[in-house]
């Protein structure tokens, strides 16, 4: 896939709040091939970054700026912090995952030291979140500082940009970054698969008739557990030899493991934590539960998928996600949890395409590390205007 030639060398500044989601994983994954492209990436965070994380940046000759909370230290030490890798190196552009009027400050700090190309990022959908006219007005205010701040529309797809930049932003002329996976995580051969699932299973106290369901995310609002916990119940009340396994971490977490003990969902629904890899993980589930209000991109459905897990989303998730398969199935966010139930069911006996069809089709939706990093750099380097997923 590496045959852009990027003959004079290329640096960029990403700009991410913290890490450990979404954001991260991005920056992870691409920085991972641009040494083949000759494009360093330096990042400026907040947050302490993961061992790999910093390998992987520092393979591209790339440094990570500790940033300085202006709510904490003030704004003169932030803005010293983000000035830092500006007095240290001459960018070609600054990538910025913060967005809204957050995103303010770097962008006049970056154009303060002469940086004409500096692009807000869409990684996620926000519209839900607007419950009153505060929230309205917020949020057209962040669109339209969004949309003068960047250099053009960029985002992980065509949701999150018309969220981030406004409804009437042009798709056709916006550039479409798949968030990417790692194809070798995902390509087993038969035995490998089986092996894997049935040491799954046996860890996690299922038999070979049980109906593994998975939902997997950051245990946070967006993500709608309650609606998990309503199918759950409708598994009780009903004796089906199913189980739920609520994979991850995050703020709602003991609220939901009470809120499962007080319905009695015990028996049904369990916590794992935060799994990793999650990828050798995926073959111990049949089917993976996906009820979230919105999503920006989710990167699992595209993993799962790789792995050979059928997915039950909601239909307000972009469809980007499907990679044409027959593995995708949508649910409404209304619809009863025995509509739910009947559709994991249902997708859980799905027969699956082979590996080497499902590799074959991350590779043409450009979600594969190396085809998505080749659309990133033929992009910034001005070889393409626009891709669609």
């Amino acid at each position: 896939m590496q045959d852009t030639n990027t003959a004079n060398q290329m640096r960029i500044l990403h700009v991410m709040s913290g890490f450990g989601g979404g954001i991260s994983s991005f920056i992870f994954n691409k920085a991972k091939q641009m040494p083949e492209y000759n494009v360093i990436f330096d990042v400026a965070t907040y947050d302490e970054c993961s061992p790999e994380f910093e390998s992987a940046i520092y393979a591209t000759g790339g440094q990570i700026y500790r940033l300085q909370n202006p709510k904490k230290k003030g704004t003169k030490a932030f803005t010293k912090s983000f000035s830092a890798p500006f007095e240290e190196n001459k960018y070609d552009l600054v990538h910025c995952h913060i967005e809204g009027y957050r995103a303010i400050p770097y962008y006049q700090i970056a154009k303060k030291f002469g940086v004409q190309r500096f692009y807000i990022h869409a990684h996620l959908v926000n519209d839900y979140k607007i419950k009153n006219l505060k929230d309205k007005l917020l949020y057209g205010f962040g669109k339209k500082a969004n949309t003068r701040m960047t250099t053009d529309f960029v985002g992980c797809g065509k949701l999150a940009i018309r969220s981030v930049f406004g409804s009437k932003t042009d798709l056709k002329a916006s550039m479409v970054i798949p968030n990417s996976i790692d194809v070798s995580d995902y390509n087993y051969s038969d035995e490998a698969y089986a092996k894997l699932k049935a040491e799954g299973r046996n860890a996690l106290g299922v038999s070979d008739n049980t109906i593994v369901i998975g939902h997997v995310g950051r245990l946070m609002p967006v993500k709608n557990h309650k609606k998990t916990l309503k199918i759950g119940k409708y598994i009780l009340d009903n004796q089906i030899d199913a189980k739920i396994f609520i994979i991850g971490a995050g703020n709602l977490e003991n609220e939901l493991k009470q809120a499962v003990k007080d319905q009695g969902l015990d028996e049904v629904i369990s916590f794992t934590g935060r799994i990793s890899p999650i990828s050798s993980f995926y073959p111990s589930l049949d089917v993976l539960l996906l009820p979230s209000f919105t999503e920006g991109l989710p990167t699992t459905v595209v993993e799962v998928q790789g792995a050979g897990v059928p997915t039950v989303m909601s239909d307000t998730i972009t469809d980007e996600v499907d990679l044409g398969l027959g593995m995708v199935a949508t649910c409404g966010l209304d619809d009863d949890p025995s509509v739910w139930y009947d559709k994991l069911a249902e997708m859980a006996q799905l027969q699956i395409p082979d590996a080497p069809t499902r590799i074959q089709a991350i590779e043409e939706k450009r979600f594969s590390n190396e085809a998505s990093a080749k659309l990133y750099v033929d992009y910034f380097t001005g070889k393409i205007h626009d891709y669609q997923i």
